[in-house]
């Protein structure tokens, strides 16, 4: 991933807007959404060029409100206008709710598929990392997911946590196995309060 351009950032020389829509809130998590709600927020989102939204089936009903919205908005901004990344691996808060399987990421990326009524996602996650086996992550969710890449189901592969030291592991993982990750995903490791990322980036985008 680069970010040479303050308007766009690029994965694989594809364009993104360096801003994204978090979707999490629409799973009701911090009080009631409407649906309305949704499509309004998604539609002023699109108008104002933010077209990368991220959601998970971890965030309640969250997909299924953004798929209705998008669906809602179709006429004025067509599949092709905005970018989904969405997780996988992680549906619940407890440790038995996660599921790293490969039989799990294929009918968890079809189900997304399905509430967001598309035939393909841009970017598809694993879901917090830290929190299963690192051998799960590297040698059963990861190689199924590329596989879903190589079929043309899903655009980019990759990772998302907060311990940037997992990220990273995972990600020279991948490299030494000549199959680097797309994109990795982490939260709260660059902003006022701490700015541990900018010591990893250079690091992160060595490995791929």
């Amino acid at each position: 991933m680069t970010c040479s351009d303050p308007k766009h950032i690029s994965i694989n020389q594809k364009r993104f807007s360096p801003l994204a829509l978090g979707c999490g809130a629409f799973s009701g998590a911090y009080g009631p959404v409407s649906q309305d709600a949704v499509t309004g927020a998604v539609c002023e989102a699109l108008d104002s060029g933010v077209t990368l939204l991220d959601t998970s089936p971890y965030y309640n009903d969250s997909e299924i409100k953004l798929g209705k919205a998008l669906k809602a908005l179709e006429p004025k901004f067509p599949r092709s206008s905005y970018k989904i990344c969405t997780k996988l691996g992680r549906y619940g808060y407890h440790k038995a709710e996660f599921d790293y399987s490969a039989a799990r990421v294929v009918s968890s990326v079809q189900e997304s598929m399905r509430r967001l009524h598309t035939n393909y996602l841009d970017i598809v996650l694993c879901h917090d990392v830290e929190f299963v086996d690192l051998l799960q992550v590297v040698d059963v969710a990861l190689p199924q997911l590329f596989d879903l890449k190589e079929k043309g189901v899903i655009r980019y592969v990759g990772i998302s946590g907060y311990p940037l030291e997992v990220l990273l592991e995972i990600a020279q993982i991948q490299s030494k196995r000549g199959n680097p990750l797309d994109v990795c995903l982490s939260y709260c490791n660059l902003n006022l309060h701490c700015q541990l990322l900018e010591e990893y980036v250079p690091r992160l985008r060595a490995a791929g």
